[in-house]
């Protein structure tokens, strides 16, 4: 709501102009507050490349709290049909479930693809069986049909963009192969290199 008060002498014959305009620009101001990313949001951005320029790997891991060096991994995720896909309404259901399989993982969505950064995984086979269940999870309790590639291992945080551009290709190389629901690039070198030949 609102509000107007009146002083000692009476409104001005356009207050009701006025109090109206400022309602559009207070409601403009509140949205742009709600929808503008927090700080750690454009820090995991700038983790993944989004953001441009370098990556101060440092900075970043003691802004998120995160070893610099160590395994990591970069999953992509992507929707399973052609055409863009907004994945923000999946993005909070998939940091849930990544933090349950990591309590240190970090989730974010740069255009229409979600992306996920497991620091210190276990195993190879640990985390494609995650992947795996996390897929099926969506498809058959969201109705959300998702195609995954893994980038693995990461050696530290300043590769993590460079996984993330891997695991895009692979997506991208991918797109509209049903038996690639959940790969690498190691898996899918041919299609990945094929695609690119001919794009």
């Amino acid at each position: 709501s609102i509000w107007l008060q009146q002083g000692d002498g009476p409104f001005a014959p356009d207050a009701a102009e006025v109090l109206r305009g400022a309602a559009a620009l207070a409601a403009r101001t509140i949205v742009r507050g709600l929808t503008a990313p927090s700080t750690e949001a454009l820090l995991v951005h700038r983790l993944f490349g989004a953001r441009g320029g370098g990556v101060d790997a440092p900075s970043l891991a003691g802004a998120l709290n995160l070893p610099q060096t160590g395994k990591a991994a970069v999953i992509g995720f992507a929707a399973n049909t052609p055409g863009p896909h907004d994945l923000t309404d999946t993005s909070s259901t998939l940091r849930l479930l990544a933090g349950a399989f990591r309590r240190d993982s970090l989730v974010t969505v740069i255009a229409d693809r979600a992306y996920v950064l497991l620091p210190g995984y276990s195993t190879a086979t640990a985390v494609t069986a995650w992947t795996r269940q996390l897929v099926r999870e969506f498809e058959t309790g969201r109705s959300v049909v998702l195609r995954a590639a893994i980038a693995l291992p990461v050696p530290d945080l300043a590769h993590v963009a460079g996984a993330r551009a891997e695991v895009d290709r692979v997506l991208d190389g991918t797109a509209g192969s049903p038996e690639s629901r959940v790969t690498t690039l190691a898996e899918s070198r041919t299609a990945v290199l094929l695609g690119e030949v001919l794009d």
